[in-house]
């Protein structure tokens, strides 16, 4: 009986994460066997520090603008759209990021970077078209 219970409880769990799984897809920087999820956010570089990044980024299709501070950590995957990474020292203001964040919905504060795509390393290179 214990036997059978273990079994439905390791089977619920691994369809469970099966389906969690699949809801957020983070990219890497080289290959993505399936597309990856919308980014978090996506702004302009206000200021880095010690790990940690500012970004400004628009609400909406209003002119507003909103500033986010995210968090950085040993695991989080630089790189720009055309899949060279991009060592932290690299980061500056002005350039052009796509964040996505470790979670879909993040409740610590600040968020924790998972990846981060660069446009350029050149702040005043834009998103290609």
């Amino acid at each position: 009986m214990k036997k059978i219970i273990l079994f439905i409880f390791f089977l619920f769990v691994s369809i469970a994460s099966v389906c969690l799984g699949q809801d957020y897809i983070i990219p890497n920087a080289d290959y993505n066997e399936q597309t990856p999820s919308p980014p978090s956010i996506k702004g302009k570089i206000k200021s880095v520090a010690s790990n940690k990044l500012v970004v400004e980024t628009k609400i909406g299709k209003i002119n507003k603008h909103r500033i986010v501070t995210i968090k950085l950590n040993a695991k989080t995957r630089m790189f720009t759209v055309y899949g060279g990474r991009v060592d932290p020292k690299e980061l500056v203001a002005g350039q052009r990021v796509r964040i996505w964040y470790t979670v879909k919905n993040p409740i610590t504060k600040p968020p924790i970077a998972a990846a981060i795509m660069l446009a350029s390393t050149d702040p005043k290179d834009d998103w290609p078209k």
